[in-house]
């Protein structure tokens, strides 16, 4: 059973950009991230977990970095760090 009341939960929206070296080789793709956020709700540590290529996982690290968190609550209600995975989904236009 979970340790947690709330997970952490992102605050507002990615400004996602498209790598160009991703852009010119059609490469779609889903990068997963595993982020470890404080208990104030800034984030301590990215890791890439899933990376389809072209700079897509660099380009999510870089866009999560300056992300802001809702932080986890524990049972008690009290913020704590924790970590989660993260998936940050790139589809070129049609």
């Amino acid at each position: 059973m979970s340790q947690l009341s709330r997970r952490a939960q992102l605050v507002g929206t990615l400004q996602r950009r498209y790598p160009e070296d991703a852009r010119r080789q059609l490469i779609e793709g889903t990068v997963r991230l595993l982020i470890e956020i404080r208990a104030d709700g800034t984030i301590r540590n990215i890791r890439v977990l899933n990376d389809p290529g072209g700079g897509l996982g660099l380009a999510a690290r870089n866009e999560l970095r300056n992300a802001r968190f809702r932080p986890a609550l524990s049972r008690a209600g009290q913020a704590v760090d924790t970590r989660v995975v993260y998936t940050v989904r790139y589809i070129l236009d049609a």
